[in-house]
């Protein structure tokens, strides 16, 4: 665990206690995230992401505070050390797409040049099964009835996004996971972003979370007012539309569910996981829809 004093004397500061320790600093400069990190690359891919992002928006991104040195990390032992300003007053996005769509757009533009030899590759194990040989005898009959027919579409779903892919050659942007709207926060009616320690992924995985999730929490019609402010700073082209369209085809909820059952032989557990599954799966019908009658619009008034 590190010292007080030797963040004091390392960053500068007059008074710092532990709010959380080892994770959370209250100071003279107001409170301050404490981030851990093992591996050298990945740092280095966070630091200048939100450094280039931030170049390219107005919004705020939680920047690796410098060091008196102006150093952007500290070394500890076990890896590197970074202090990010906290704040914890939620951004909210609605009427306020435009200044959101700015921040994603930025996303999207700096991700086009991004290194992804630290993206993981998503894999569909379930759809090298056959259906019968996939875990659903912990569910009851009437469930595993559902479970295989979700199974048939889950690999007509992941041929459709496979064969959407098979026509585009436009490459995917790389960007740091957007995992919830909780991570934008507010500071004096600025976005200020909080960022993730995680290994960077492709664009759309993160764009499908977020779609669904704003859809969801603000509706279709500010959906559509946050696609139309994208579009105005990052174009979202035919082929980009039909990179987002496969990426919300992929039944990653259903490999998610068979990862699951794998693990679990009780009864109500695997009935936990099937309801979860039936959840995502409707949101993800749902989202596909709202994305279809956006880009229809789109095309409408491109034509006129």
């Amino acid at each position: 665990m590190i010292r007080l004093e030797t963040l004091k004397e390392a960053y500068g500061l007059t008074e710092a206690r532990w709010a959380s320790e080892g994770h959370l600093l209250t100071t003279d400069r107001g409170d301050k995230r404490l981030e851990t990190w093992t591996d050298t690359e990945l740092l280095r891919w966070h630091t200048k992401w939100r450094h280039d992002v931030n170049k390219r928006c107005s919004s705020l991104l939680n920047r690796m505070i410098h060091t008196q040195q102006g150093e952007e990390a500290m070394i500890v032992p076990g890896g590197w050390l970074t202090v990010h300003d906290e704040i914890t007053s939620l951004f909210s996005y609605q009427g306020k797409e435009e200044q959101a769509g700015e921040l994603f757009a930025a996303m999207l533009k700096t991700g086009e040049d991004r290194d992804d030899t630290l993206v993981e590759s998503s894999r569909f194990s379930f759809s090298e099964r056959d259906v019968d040989q996939l875990p659903s005898s912990s569910l009851d009959r009437f469930g595993r009835d559902v479970f295989q027919k979700l199974a048939k579409e889950a690999k007509n779903r992941l041929d459709k996004a496979n064969q959407l892919l098979e026509k585009v050659e436009y490459k995917e942007p790389v960007i740091d996971p957007i995992q919830s709207l909780s991570q934008g926060r507010e500071v004096f009616q600025h976005l200020y972003w909080v960022g993730t320690t995680e290994r960077p992924e492709p664009a759309f995985r993160s764009f499908r979370r977020l779609f669904s999730e704003w859809i969801q929490k603000y509706g279709e019609e500010s959906l559509f007012r946050l696609l139309d402010a994208i579009d105005r700073m990052y174009p979202i082209s035919e082929e980009v539309q039909q990179r987002l369209l496969a990426e919300t085809l992929k039944p990653y909820e259903f490999e998610e569910c068979v990862r699951q059952l794998e693990k679990s032989s009780e009864q109500e557990e695997a009935s936990i996981y099937f309801e979860s599954l039936n959840k995502e799966w409707d949101e993800a019908r749902s989202l596909l829809e709202h994305l279809q009658s956006w880009m229809a619009k789109r095309r409408e008034l491109i034509a006129t």
